[in-house]
């Protein structure tokens, strides 16, 4: 098993949520498959091969895998995205990947609780889709999409404010209003989970330049080159890399160097055939998105 670097957290609480969603998706994965959905001209040996790969799936929790388990009690399961390959005798392969929410940008914080337009986090919105080289427009079909009533031109025209299309529940649902292309690109670096904050220990560089306009490219790698020497253990080191000494006091309230959410996608393949699961858990150990497919 190749390992990463180490999750970038001091807490053994989080390490300890980590594990405990980890498990969770492996256990799903340990599902015996009884749809019928997943039977097809070949169905006796698919689900053969299904149901084989549910009891791979639940070997990984099993004393009989302890490097896996020593693995996320040391805290070496990285929250990258990176993609882990962990082989298993019989041919059967699991993929595993963790990111950290906190390290894109969350969409439902443009529109406040109220209904009015968030402008801090507007603003912030437009500089990522800048950074990205996309439409500056996504971002009004965004608050249009969770609140019509609070896009600019609607406030300026002093139109009410009451949500009337409600929080994205998940971020493939921006596929319904903005183009595939753009979909995309922007899939990766947004969030609809987590407390809004963005994470400097994890964050990639659009995000960071979404923080503010003082945050160029250049500046976003500074961050980014600082923490693999050594990880944020809060928010005030950031003073420490250069050029942030009083930059860092206008972020502090839109930046944390943890992370409130964490997203954990696992795969089991063999033969061509592959069970997926997916899941998004916050470190009160509250279950916010699950699916399996």
């Amino acid at each position: 098993m190749r390992m990463k670097e180490p999750v970038k957290e001091t807490d053994g609480g989080f390490v300890l949520i980590l594990v405990l969603l980890i498990v969770a998706v492996l256990m799903a994965l340990a599902v015996n498959f009884a749809y019928g959905v997943y039977v097809n001209a070949s169905g006796i040996h698919n689900m053969q091969i299904l149901e084989e790969l549910s009891v791979e799936g639940s070997s990984l929790i099993d004393s009989s895998a302890p490097p896996f388990l020593q693995a996320l009690a040391l805290g070496q399961i990285s929250l990258d995205q990176q993609q882990m390959e962990i082989p298993i005798d019989d041919g059967t392969t699991v993929y595993f990947q963790a990111g950290d929410e906190n390290s894109r940008f969350n969409l439902n914080t443009l529109v406040n609780q109220n209904g009015d337009l968030n402008k801090d986090a507007y603003q912030s919105f437009q500089r990522l889709l800048k950074a990205l080289d996309l439409d500056a427009g996504i971002a009004d079909k965004v608050v249009e999409w969770i609140n019509p009533a609070a896009l600019p031109e609607a406030e300026a025209e002093g139109e009410g404010s009451t949500v009337t299309n409600g929080y994205l529940t998940s971020v493939p649902e921006l596929a319904l209003f903005i183009g595939k292309a753009s979909y995309d690109t922007l899939k990766n670096y947004v969030t609809v989970f987590g407390n809004g904050l963005i994470d400097i220990n994890s964050a990639p560089a659009p995000v960071l330049e979404s923080l503010s306009g003082d945050v160029s490219d250049d500046r976003a790698e500074q961050i980014i080159e600082w923490r693999k020497l050594e990880p944020f253990k809060n928010i005030g080191d950031l003073d420490k890399v250069a050029g942030f000494d009083k930059l860092g006091m206008e972020l502090a309230p839109r930046i944390t160097v943890s992370s409130s959410a964490v997203r954990i996608k696992a795969s089991a393949t063999r033969q061509g055939i592959t069970r997926i699961v997916e899941g998004v858990l916050d470190t009160s150990g509250n279950i916010l998105y699950w699916r399996e497919y």
